[in-house]
């Protein structure tokens, strides 16, 4: 079937329309993902360094009392 040249660019702006809109709408879920992301995520910079130290002396007093002590070796 041959199309006329009229229908031939109707087909391509169809089509163009088609690429557009699917491209806006895929970079809208982009977005909104990205800031699910963000909101659920938090980064280390934001998170205080007394938390990191209180964390590391309960993992090293459990490794203490698990381990280490029970065979008698001591640090102090």
């Amino acid at each position: 079937m041959k199309y006329t040249d009229e229908q031939k660019e109707h087909i391509r702006h169809c089509f163009d329309y088609y690429c557009k809109k699917t491209i806006r709408y895929q970079a809208i879920n982009l977005y909104r993902e990205s800031s699910k992301y963000a909101e659920c995520n938090v980064s280390f910079e934001d998170i205080p360094n007394d938390y990191f130290r209180s964390a590391a002396s309960v993992i090293h007093t459990r490794f203490y009392n698990i381990t280490l002590k029970p065979l008698g070796i001591s640090f102090l």
